[in-house]
C-alpha cells in the first residue's frame, strides 16, 4: 500500500486536478492509518481544483475526513460546511 500511495501522490502531484487519482490516494491513506498522508493528497487537489472553480462537493468530504483524522475538528467542520453549502 505506500508504494501504491506513493505513486498516487507523485500523479496527483503532476495532475492535481485527477480527482481519480486523489480519491485511491486518500484511500491508500486510510488503509495506511495515516490521516496525514489523507490530508496531504486531498489538500494538494483542493489548492488547483479551488483556482479554477468550485471544487467538487466530495472533495471536500475527503479533505474534512482528513482533517477529522488528525484531530483537527474545527477545521474539518468548516471545510464539510462549505462542501454542503455548494
Amino acid at each position: 500500500p505506500v508504494g501504491c500511495y506513493n505513486i498516487l501522490a507523485e500523479v496527483v502531484n503532476r495532475h492535481p486536478s485527477d480527482l481519480f487519482a486523489v480519491k485511491r490516494g486518500h484511500i491508500m491513506g486510510l488503509i495506511l492509518g495515516d490521516g496525514q498522508k489523507m490530508l496531504d493528497i486531498v489538500e494538494t487537489a483542493a489548492k488547483v481544483c479551488g483556482k479554477a472553480a468550485v471544487p467538487p462537493r466530495y472533495l471536500h468530504g475527503m479533505w474534512a475526513f482528513g482533517l477529522e483524522q488528525q484531530g483537527c475538528y474545527k477545521d474539518a467542520e468548516r471545510i464539510a460546511r462549505e462542501g454542503l453549502a455548494f
